[in-house]
């Protein structure tokens, strides 16, 4: 359900069931996978490792559309802002979500950039054997949306979307300037291919948050 809430259609700027409720939806499961206790690294790597696949897909399809509307802006003004302009500003927070889930993941099991890029689901039985540990930061655990503001208020005016949209800009151009250390991005924006309605894709949905459980984030995976 995360990959699909988060699925943008570059070709049409259709942000999947855009409106008001998608944000918080997103910070929700965001915050219910945070919390999971994993017992495995390999729960944990597999997890990061699905998150960085919507961020090389959905996210790469976004930032390009983005970035095709900066060149429009400027001369368009507010003609340039309409519903998916908006529904597009919408989507570049929930990609920023799972920035942040990323980080905090990475930072709380102490999971290196180069662990989680060189993580392949298929060749991990190392990985399934060990124990995750749980590094405690200032945070009390709790994700810290600092780097994504949006992500708890409303962007109440077009300032606030602008500025949005370059945070987004900003996150994808550090993403896509470390695409030769990772391959999940960079075979994505290579290829630029992505199915969103492949099997595997979908990792939780609302019944399934009211029984959260690493098991069913992993089967879900």
């Amino acid at each position: 359900m995360l990959v699909k809430a988060c699925d943008f259609d570059a070709g049409t700027a259709a942000y999947s069931d855009a409106n008001s409720t998608d944000i918080p939806f997103v910070r929700f499961v965001a915050e219910n996978i945070s919390a999971l206790e994993f017992k495995y690294l390999d729960e944990v790597l597999h997890t990061i490792y699905q998150i960085s696949s919507v961020i090389a897909s959905s996210g790469l399809n976004l930032y390009q559309q983005i970035e095709t509307d900066a060149t429009h802006e400027a001369s368009a003004g507010d003609d340039a802002q309409g519903a998916q302009w908006q529904q597009a500003t919408r989507a570049s927070v929930c990609i920023g979500i799972l920035f942040v889930l990323r980080e905090f993941l990475k930072s709380h099991y102490g999971v290196s950039e180069s662990r989680c890029t060189s993580y392949n689901p298929g060749e991990a039985a190392g990985a399934r054997d060990k124990a995750a540990a749980w590094h405690a930061q200032d945070d009390g655990g709790r994700i810290d949306w600092g780097p994504c503001p949006y992500a708890l208020q409303r962007m109440e005016s077009t300032a606030d979307c602008i500025a949005q949209r370059q945070r987004f800009r900003r996150m994808m151009a550090e993403s896509l300037a470390a695409s030769e250390e990772s391959p999940v991005l960079a075979a994505n924006a290579a290829a630029d291919r992505f199915a969103p309605d492949a099997p595997g894709d979908e990792l939780l949905n609302a019944e399934d948050l009211e029984m959260l459980s690493v098991d069913d984030l992993e089967e879900a995976g």
